[in-house]
């Protein structure tokens, strides 16, 4: 129960967070991840998904989508890094 304003950030910030959730749990972004970005993985889910009763849980909010947002971009110019080097070696990488 809310605004729209509310009930759209609720939603949009619990997706991201499941979504973030999903990846350190699995251990796979775009490549397998370390345990420390598992770990940033689960704290910015953390964050996204307590609910946004305050301004203080709506700043946890902020921190959760710049965390998360920040690993996924990290990973994915990675992946791109990984991708030319398997290419260039001919080689598969378990």
């Amino acid at each position: 129960m809310g605004t729209i304003k509310e009930i759209l950030i609720a939603l949009i910030t619990a997706v991201f967070g499941i979504i973030l959730l999903g990846a350190g749990c699995a251990g796979y972004l775009f490549r397998p991840l370390s345990w420390i970005t598992r770990g940033l993985l689960w704290l910015a889910a953390l964050l996204l998904l307590l609910p946004s009763t305050s301004n203080v849980l709506l700043f946890a909010d902020v921190i959760g989508v710049a965390l998360g947002a920040a690993i996924v971009a990290w990973e994915w110019s990675q992946r791109e890094h990984i991708r030319r080097a398997v290419t260039e070696s001919g080689t598969i990488i378990p």
